[in-house]
């Protein structure tokens, strides 16, 4: 998988804080979560509907320990 041109493998602590400082938004192949799913079953639910989804499209990248910000509805 790669992020920004670059095999995960290869990406430095300080290309994710870009992407935040950046404002990338989330896509079909980024997506942004603030922790891991906790042990309420909606939580579970939603954060293997978000797996399965970049499953079945081209695969992607979930980056914990970011929160998305809502402007005007959108992320």
């Amino acid at each position: 998988m790669r992020l920004r041109g670059k095999h995960l493998r290869q990406v430095q602590p300080e290309e994710i804080g870009a992407l935040v400082e950046d404002e990338i938004p989330e896509s079909i192949e980024l997506d942004y979560k603030e922790k891991l799913p906790g042990s309420l079953a909606s939580e579970r639910n939603e954060f293997g509907k978000d797996v399965a989804a970049m499953a079945n499209t081209r695969g992607g990248v979930l980056l914990f320990g970011i929160k998305e910000r809502v402007e005007d509805g959108k992320n």
